[in-house]
């Protein structure tokens, strides 16, 4: 049996400046954020529509089986640590990109729609790249992105395939969309703290259009323009840091934040975990406190 390399631990558990490279921290936040939503599905549905999506073709009805559902939670599992540390990348992130497409799909088949196409196709670009283009280190995370960067575009399209280049002028439609989700929270929580702030940010962008007009300008902007992150880290980490304040924004006003998009979307662009560690090395070495060498 071939034995595991010691560093393969140290590019994980150790601090020392140089074991902890970027994409193996970003790798990790995205197991860490994609391991919970598969774990979840597989240990608390326990129905299915054998005619909704994959499981119009795959038996999704074995999922209702708890043994089988705590089988593919242990394989999942497996294959998560064979992938962090990088033993046979290919097969790793192919078996996470199927366990992905196949438990979210069974979930739709549920009647819930989380969005998660998204952090699917991330696995299988990086699988694409470690078969096509091992002999580039740098080539999981530039597909990876490209993946990011197309989700957005996609979705900048189909604001221009639903409304035209006047999208951005349809302020008032949001408005009501927010009025709306005020009130589902009110009926689903009670209290009249959250509908009064939300009735309030309501009124004054109606009476100040020209604000909600021009951010969702920006948003169409930053949407359709999104393949522009591909050209230099710099341009990488403009996106990530527009994208994370319109994200912040909905957030904010409208109380929605769409997980499997959002964060590996951080994750991939600002990788902020590691940008954390950089600024760890940066204070040990200019305090000459050393912590971190060897």
């Amino acid at each position: 049996m071939r034995s595991l390399p010691l560093e393969n631990y140290k590019a994980i558990f150790a601090l020392k400046r140089g074991e902890l490279p970027a994409w193996r921290i970003a790798k990790c936040c995205l197991v860490l954020i994609w391991l919970p939503m598969i774990s979840s599905v597989l240990l608390n549905y326990t129905t299915t529509s054998p005619t909704s999506g994959v499981c119009s073709w795959f038996p999704c009805q074995i999922f209702t089986y708890r043994w089988i559902n705590i089988v593919f939670t242990c394989l999942t599992i497996l294959f998560a640590f064979t992938y962090i540390l990088n033993i046979r990348p290919a097969l790793s992130a192919s078996v996470l990109a199927g366990f992905s497409f196949l438990i979210f799909s069974y979930q739709e088949a549920n009647g819930v729609y989380p969005r998660t196409a998204t952090l699917s196709a991330i696995f299988l670009a990086q699988a694409v790249a470690y078969i096509f283009d091992p002999a580039k280190p740098s080539a999981p995370l530039l597909y990876s992105r490209q993946i990011i960067a197309a989700t957005y575009t996609l979705s900048g399209l189909s604001k221009l395939m639903a409304e035209g280049p006047a999208w951005f002028l349809q302020g008032k439609y949001l408005l009501l969309q927010i009025k709306k989700g005020a009130y589902y929270w009110h009926f689903d929580n009670g209290g009249t703290a959250y509908l009064e702030r939300q009735n309030n940010y309501v009124e004054y962008f109606s009476q100040h259009p020209f604000l909600m007009n021009a951010a969702m300008l920006i948003v169409m902007c930053a949407e359709l323009t999104a393949g522009l992150m591909l050209l230099s880290a710099r341009m990488t980490l403009i996106y990530g840091l527009l994208l994370l304040g319109i994200h912040i924004g909905i957030r904010y006003f409208m109380d929605i934040i769409i997980e499997p998009i959002a964060f590996p979307m951080v994750i991939l662009l600002i990788n902020p975990v590691y940008r954390i560690v950089q600024l760890g090395w940066w204070i040990d070495r200019k305090a000459g406190w050393n912590l971190f060498r060897r």
